[in-house]
Order: structure tokens, then C-alpha cells, then sequence
């Protein structure tokens, strides 16, 4: 989607807008349904007369409880009323089953909507393809048709039939990676207990802050690549490389080593990955494990986590690479069988076998693999290494016309869309030589703004768990599992897109294309934000109680049923529920994300790092602060939302409003990275006449 810029094509016009008069008159139908499948949804009624299974629940009974009998079926169990007024099942008996969480699961049918017995993120899945994915399939369509018409020979369609070729194995490969998210948050969230998946949660907003401090540099790397290969930049290219790679690979180390310490300090480490262990709700239930065996579980999967880094690292300076020269095949390739390993373990061993130790190793074995790939590519790879990675590389301009690798080509064919006349006329700029020095500074100016939205999460993250307890925490863990299906897997092309094509946009000086990319982007984010709230708002019970099943089993025992309260609430229980006031919070935290990582992927593009260091500092001083004291005066999960995803929403507006103003500066010719006038400074300039 936005790889193809054809604002004066006849076919386009008569197609798009016959499109989206079908979509507005689509959407205004299914809106309707939903929402009356919404109040219409089935539910299984259960008349005890006598107690809550949750707040406002009526005679409705979300879960079923069940319990073995001699001969190795199974059996409901009917509830008993506790003082409290929520509904106990003492005969499941869950924390006496070797099966665990097996004594409960959702009722049948719970979830589903009265919208042809779909489940809301069925509704999400069909309503987004409709909405997002059919209208670059018709702009793909019509670019098709017009490279068909211009070049008939046997030539033309040969290099047609290859970019096609190409444009289906990179979304093959993208559609595989955006698979393995959607599944390894549904899996983890419906296949962990709750104080695991907690623990997980807490180690993942532990390691993402120390993992953006150490990756600074690579985060800049992919941009500074492809726009040293936009501007033609060949001799550039090796030192960019090189740089990327060692920086990443030692980063790494020195990152991971620091976690591993961590790890191994008993003091700290238990506070880190159980910050709920220390409060008082629920801490004479049976189901909760203490917090030495919470450590002791978690450790395996921090420690791969942490020493996948390296080639984590060094393998985004690598892509980088590979997509800047237009060698497709390689990256799809590669891509594909990473996320491929990883699809793989999560259904076969993480399914069987759902502990945080097999999930380390489904995260560390990828990235090991593709790396090992992607350097015997380089390496063995006819005219790769020659042409880019040598002391003494090939000439660019005496391999430009070349088609032996085909790479040019089928990137302005297939994807970028990049004219070769656009690209002859680019000269040389010293702004975008990437250096040790300036990659340094500006990878360290792009970490700002991101601590500036994963600080937030860490701390409303542990804020919950602390002052709030288990099921507090485990609401905003429910809530990020249903992230990926619901939102982020609509935006990773995008996102993937942004970076890449607008950044070797910029290099080429393309600022049309890029303006034209740009404005699809707002479409496309302005559609996502609305097939989310159509699939979502009117569904709350069936979505959060799909998403929390693992807590029904502490409906089982007297002394675990505070920590069920606080998350589906019931009795006498006041506080906020996840299906109640949290749940309001999730669209607009949803979007708020999707936004940020969009529109900050524009921002990487222009290379407008200072910048994105200034917007960061100003959210944090005066977004989050003051909002994470009225969320812990007001004490709910739903209220914790608000700081940890409003930087998110402020950063997204301000990265959107950056980008349009740098469109209007390079349409006037005065955008600093180009130079003043669309010209070069002195120093590229003579650059450009020394390698002349």
C-alpha cells in the first residue's frame, strides 16, 4: 500500500472513486449489524438467584467450571454465593488439578457476536482487508496496467512479471511476521497463568528501555542506508555497513551482559519481574506462586531475550542494507524464514509445552539464523560484495545501466517506484555522509524520543502492579495482547514502507512521491482508527473476557476471589474492571500506538532526529508527568492507561504535523537536509568533485 503514486491516472480516478463510495456505503451497513449484533450477542443463562460472576452480570455466566470425574470425563460444577456477593466454585478445586487453569474455561459462544456468529476480531480482520488492503490492491492494479500499456516488448513484460514476483514474496514474507505477532500475543495471553503472563509483561517493559539504549545506534542505521544509497553515495555504503553491523553486534554485549547481572541480583531481580508479589490482594490464595519460583521461571526467557540483542541489532543494519540495493529476493528470503522459525516454535513447542523458557528460545533462534544468512549472502552473493562492500567498490555510475543483479529495477519497479531520471540527477551531500560520529549522535537523539514512550509503559506497568496488585496488572497485559490483532498487525507494512521508501524518497529528492506517500499514510491511519472502533467499542464483555479466561480460575477458591474481583469485579468489589473502564481506554490507547509508530517512521525518513529529541523531552515533562499523578490519585488500571499511551498520542501529532512542514520545504527547495536552495553545501560539493 502507497508504493504506487499515480495521481493523474484515469483508471485509478474512476476505481478509487467508485471505491470508496462502496466502502463509506459498506461501512455505514456494517456499523448498523455490529452494533445490533452487539446488543443481541448470546450469552448462556444461569438462574442462581443468589450471587454475581461479575459486575453487572446478571444471570449471565461468562465461564464454565468444571470438575473430573473417576471415569475421565468432566462435569459442571453449580456456584456457591461468598459474603461477598460474587460466585464461588470450591468444587473445581483448580489449584488441585495437575491440568491447572483446565477446572474453567469461556462459556461457548461467549464471545461471539450476533453478526453471523463472528467473533469481534473475525469482524476486525474482514472489515480491515476490505478497508485497508483492497485500495493498494487497485492502486497496484492500475500501476500494473499502466506499466503493461507504456512497455509491450518481450523485455517489459518479463521485468513485470519479476517485480510482481517480488512485490508477492516481500507481503508473503510481511503478512508471515505480522502472523507470528498476532499469534504469540494470543497464544501467550490464553496459554500463560496470570502471575506469568504478569511477569512477562514486567519483564518486557524492563528489557525494552535497556534494549533502546543500547540499539540507538541501529535505529538510525536503516535510514542513514538507504539515503546514502538514494543520493548514490556508493563508497559510502561499506563504511555505513560496517559500522551498523560491529556497533550493533558489540551494543549488544555490552547490553546483554548488563541484563544478565541484573538477572543474578537477588534483590533487584524479584522486584523486576514480580512487582505485584508485594501486595496485599490476594496474597493468601493458593494459585499464586512466590516470588523465588516467579524468578526462577522468568530468568531463562530474560536471558535469551537479552543475548538475542546482538544479532538483533547487527540484522536491522543488514536489511537495511539489502532493501537499499533493491535485492528483494534476499530480503524476502530472509525474512521469511525467520519469521518462519519463530511461527514454527510458537505452534509446535510453545503450544505443548507454554512455559516462559521455550518462549525465550522461540525469540532467540531466529535472529541467530538470519543473521548466519544474511552474511553468507552478502558474502557469497554474485556482485554484491564487488559492488558495495569491497576497499574498492564498483563505480555506481558504470553499473547503473547494468540489469546482471537486477536490483535497481525491480526496486523502481516493484516497490519504490523511484524514477531512474529522478535518481541521475541527485548529487552528492554531506548531511547524509553517515559517519561514526554524527550516526552516534543522531542514533542517540532517536533514543530520547523513543525512552519518551516506552518510560511511560514501564512505569504505568509497574505502578499498577505495586500500588494496585495483581489483576490490575494483569488488565493492561490483557489489553497489549489485543494490540497486535486489533490494530498494530494493520500498520507493520506501513511502518515497514515509511522508513524505507520514504527515506531513499528524500535521498533521490523525490519530494512529490514523498508527499504523495505521505498523504496516503493519514488515509490509511484515519481508516484504521475507524475499522478499530467498529470492531471493538461494541464488544467489550466478549473481548475481555476472551482475553482474561486465565483468571476464571481464581473464581475458585474463597481466598483468591479479591484478585478475580479486580479484574472482572462483582460483590461488593467498587474498584474498576476490564471490561468496564478499562476497556475505554483501549481504542484510543490502540490508535495512539499505531499513530506514533507511523508517523515516527516519516520522521526517521526526513532524518529529523533533533527534533524528535525535543518533542520526546516536552512529552515526557509535560504529557506524562502531570498525567501519571492524576492516574495514581485516581488508582484504576483504566486511569494508568492515560499516561502510559497519551505521550504516544502527543508525539504522533506533533511527527505528523514535522512531516507536512518538511513536505512544504522541500517543495520550496529549503529542506535543511538537502541543503539551502535545493543545493549542496561546500563540503558535499567537493566531495562529489573529489570522487568525480
Amino acid at each position: 500500500f502507497g508504493t504506487s503514486h499515480l495521481t493523474s491516472n484515469t483508471c485509478e480516478a474512476r476505481l478509487g472513486l467508485a471505491f470508496v463510495s462502496g466502502t463509506l456505503s459498506t461501512m455505514r451497513s456494517v456499523l448498523l449489524v455490529v452494533l445490533a449484533g452487539a446488543l443481541l450477542a448470546p450469552v448462556r443463562s444461569v438462574d442462581n438467584g443468589i450471587c454475581e460472576y461479575y459486575r453487572g452480570s446478571g444471570d449471565v455466566a461468562p465461564f464454565l467450571f468444571t470438575k473430573p470425574l473417576p471415569n475421565g470425563t468432566r462435569v459442571e460444577v453449580d456456584p456457591v454465593a461468598d459474603p461477598s456477593g460474587l460466585c464461588v466454585f470450591p468444587d473445581a478445586a483448580c489449584g488441585s488439578e495437575k491440568d491447572g487453569a483446565a477446572c474453567c474455561k469461556l462459556r461457548p459462544g461467549f464471545e461471539k457476536t450476533q453478526f453471523a456468529g463472528l467473533k469481534p476480531y473475525d469482524l476486525n480482520l474482514y472489515l480491515g482487508l476490505l478497508v485497508l488492503v483492497v485500495p493498494g490492491l487497485v492502486q497496484k492494479c492500475c500501476a500494473r496496467r499502466k506499466e503493461a500499456s507504456e512497455d509491450s516488448s518481450e523485455e517489459g513484460r518479463h521485468k513485470a512479471v519479476i517485480s510482481c514476483m517480488i512485490y508477492m514474496l516481500f507481503f508473503v514474507a510481511v503478512t508471515v511476521e505480522i502472523w507470528l505477532m498476532i499469534t504469540v500475543a494470543v497464544m501467550t495471553q490464553g496459554l500463560l497463568t496470570v502471575p506469568t503472563r504478569n511477569t512477562m509483561l514486567a519483564a518486557q517493559v524492563f528489557l525494552t528501555p535497556v534494549r533502546e539504549i543500547f540499539q540507538f545506534i541501529e535505529d538510525v542505521m536503516t535510514v542513514k542506508i538507504n539515503a546514502t544509497l538514494g543520493a548514490k553515495q556508493t563508497r559510502k555504503v561499506r563504511e555505513v555497513l560496517f559500522a551498523g553491523v560491529t556497533g550493533g553486534i558489540f551494543s549488544g554485549i555490552v547490553a546483554a551482559l548488563l541484563v544478565t547481572g541484573l538477572c543474578y541480583w537477588p534483590s533487584i531481580v524479584g522486584w523486576l519481574l514480580a512487582p505485584y508479589a508485594g501486595h496485599t490482594v490476594g496474597s493468601s490464595c493458593s494459585l499464586v506462586p512466590h516470588t523465588a519460583e516467579i524468578v526462577d521461571q522468568a530468568r531463562p526467557y530474560v536471558l535469551l531475550s537479552a543475548w538475542s540483542w546482538p544479532f538483533v541489532f547487527a540484522n536491522m543494519a543488514l536489511r537495511g542494507f539489502l532493501i537499499g540495493i533493491g535485492d528483494w529476493w534476499s530480503f524476502g528470503f530472509v525474512l521469511l524464514v525467520e519469521q518462519g522459525i519463530g511461527l514454527f516454535g510458537i505452534l509446535k513447542y510453545f503450544s505443548a509445552t507454554p512455559t516462559l523458557a521455550v518462549l525465550g528460545w522461540v525469540g532467540f533462534v531466529p535472529p541467530a539464523v538470519a543473521f548466519v544468512l544474511m552474511v553468507l549472502l552478502l558474502i557469497f552473493r554474485p556482485g554484491i560484495w564487488d559492488k558495495y562492500l569491497s576497499s574498492n567498490p564498483v563505480r555506481e555510475e558504470s553499473t547503473a545501466t547494468s540489469d546482471a543483479e537486477g536490483s535497481g529495477d525491480e526496486l523502481s519497479e516493484g516497490i519504490v517506484s523511484v524514477s531512474a531520471r529522478q535518481a541521475s540527477v541527485v548529487r552528492t551531500s554531506s548531511q547524509m555522509a553517515a559517519t561514526w560520529r554524527e550516526t552516534a549522535k543522531e542514533g542517540l537523539l532517536a533514543m530520547v524520543s523513543d525512552l519518551a514512550v516506552q518510560l511511560p509503559m514501564t512505569v504505568g506497568v509497574y505502578l499498577a502492579g505495586a500500588r494496585l496488585g495483581m489483576g490490575a496488572m494483569y488488565q493492561i497485559s490483557a489489553l497489549q495482547a489485543a494490540f497486535p490483532q486489533y490494530g498494530l498487525a494493520w500498520v507493520r507494512g506501513l511502518t515497514y514502507g515509511f522508513r524505507i521508501i520514504g527515506s531513499q524518497q528524500i535521498g533521490a529528492r523525490d519530494a512529490e512521491g514523498f508527499s504523495n506517500f505521505y498523504e496516503s499514510v493519514v488515509k490509511y491511519c484515519s481508516l484504521l482508527a475507524l475499522v478499530s472502533i467498529v470492531t471493538t467499542l461494541p464488544f467489550p464483555a466478549q473481548i475481555s473476557f476472551a482475553l482474561a479466561e486465565q483468571a476464571c480460575e481464581y473464581a475458585s477458591e474463597k481466598a483468591c476471589l479479591p484478585i478475580y474481583a479486580t479484574v472482572f469485579g462483582g460483590g461488593d468489589y467498587t474498584g474498576a474492571t476490564l471490561q468496564g473502564s478499562a476497556f475505554k481506554f483501549f481504542v484510543p490507547s490502540l490508535c495512539a500506538m499505531c499513530f506514533y509508530q507511523v508517523f515516527k517512521a516519516g520522521v526517521y525518513a526526513c532524518q529529523d532526529f533533533a527534533f524528535m529529541a525535543k518533542a520526546g523531552c516536552l512529552a515526557l515533562v509535560f504529557v506524562f508527568l502531570p498525567s501519571v499523578f492524576l492516574a495514581d490519585a485516581f488508582g484504576s488500571a483504566g486511569a494508568i492507561l492515560v499516561p502510559m499511551y497519551l505521550p504516544c498520542l502527543a508525539l504522533a501529532i506533533a511527527f505528523a504535523v514535522r512531516i507536512k512542514r518538511n513536505i512544504g520545504q522541500m517543495s520550496r527547495g529549503t529542506f535543511p537536509l538537502w541543503g539551502q536552495d535545493g543545493t549542496d553545501s561546500d563540503e558535499g560539493s567537493s566531495e562529489s568533485s573529489a570522487e568525480a
